[in-house]
């Protein structure tokens, strides 16, 4: 699967993630111990729908303003990158500290998620 390189400014901060494919986005957060883009390459080649890998602030790049340290703030970042995407409604899973982030915004933002 091939991947582009993005960075959006989002909530004050600079959010890089990595995208591949067309279609009804999956965000996929990363761990505390492994950086977003892991989680891309172990997906097939022949998924098809956009999957989009981002990295919170802070942990794996380089932070422009405070580093993102409370789930609030990373729901936050998270609500304001589905907004300047435009995405109505999106599907978020994680591992580790990832699904906790993915489950806490679905709890919170259950119109805006799929699954």
């Amino acid at each position: 699967m091939s991947a582009h390189k993005h960075t959006l400014a989002v909530a004050g901060h600079k959010l890089h993630f990595k995208s591949a494919g067309e279609g009804y986005p999956l965000v996929l957060i990363h761990t505390p111990h492994r950086y977003a883009k892991s989680l891309l390459n172990a997906l097939p080649a022949d998924v098809n729908r956009k999957v989009i890998t981002l990295d919170i602030p802070g942990f794996y790049t380089k932070v422009h303003g405070q580093p993102i340290t409370r789930f609030d703030q990373f729901i936050g970042v998270l609500r304001g990158f589905q907004d300047t995407m435009g995405y109505e409604r999106m599907d978020v899973a994680g591992k580790c500290l990832g699904a906790l982030v993915a489950l806490k915004y679905a709890a919170e933002h259950p119109q805006r998620v799929g699954r």
